[in-house]
């Protein structure tokens, strides 16, 4: 599709959200593995398959997991794949119990 002399592939919501929020996404993986009492990002690397490094880079929001690694954490969390992607939900974390 081409709009303003740009040519734009189609691709889902969330696909490009894991693209253009990384950030957003690796706050998510954080909350994730707290959610499902994993303690490191080697412990949650140990259950898909990668190494705590790289779970390191997704959760500083560097780069993005592809859709298919984003499926595996949410099964190893369990939890919902929406729970990455849908807009509504941003955990507010803070130190003195949740936000009122």
């Amino acid at each position: 599709m081409r709009f303003g002399g740009r040519i734009y592939h189609a691709m889902s919501a969330q696909a490009w959200q894991l693209q253009e929020f990384p950030e957003v996404v690796g706050r998510r993986i954080r909350a994730a593995r707290a959610i499902a009492g994993l303690e490191s990002q080697e412990d949650l690397g140990k259950l898909i398959g990668y190494s705590g490094g790289e779970i390191g880079r997704w959760e500083r929001g560097e780069v993005g997991p592809r859709e298919p690694i984003l499926n595996a954490i949410a099964e190893a969390c369990g939890l919902s794949r929406s729970f990455f992607t849908d807009e509504w939900w941003e955990p507010t974390l803070r130190r003195d119990g949740p936000a009122a």
